[in-house]
């Protein structure tokens, strides 16, 4: 798990994305496609260059950030979100979205949940972020 100490973490990454390489290093371009404030959710698409100079796009990561801890219910609406952004932007592939969890610390039962949703085969993990602010 990684542990960020970033003020305001939603608006930073809203106005810098690249700071997401900082816990993630297989980002090469990263362009904000939806942004929810009440939510606070993100969703930005990966992008890279080909030889030719065309923007080929490789996928995409949905960010979620709590600023307290994160409960089931943010856990429910962060999942559904995910379907979401699946089922509209990726033909129902999984593997197509990064799933991130950026929270001050997270509830025992959203920890089991992604133990156990990070063992399914199909799609990509959801990856824990502490942010101590």
């Amino acid at each position: 798990m990684h542990l960020l100490r970033i003020k305001n973490l939603y608006e930073t990454i809203i106005k810098k994305p690249e700071i997401i390489k900082m816990w993630n290093n297989n980002v090469n371009d990263l362009t904000i496609v939806e942004k929810n404030e009440t939510e606070r959710c993100i969703l930005a698409e990966r992008s890279f260059c080909d030889e030719e100079g065309k923007r080929i796009i490789s996928g995409f990561l949905l960010m979620k950030i709590i600023d307290n801890i994160c409960k089931e219910k943010d856990l429910i609406k962060f999942r559904r979100a995910l379907e979401r952004v699946v089922k509209e932007r990726c033909g129902g592939n999984y593997m197509e979205v990064e799933p991130i969890l950026i929270a001050k610390d997270f509830e025992e039962k959203v920890m089991k949940f992604v133990t156990n949703y990070n063992k399914l085969q199909r799609r990509k993990p959801i990856q824990l972020i502490k942010n101590i602010k």
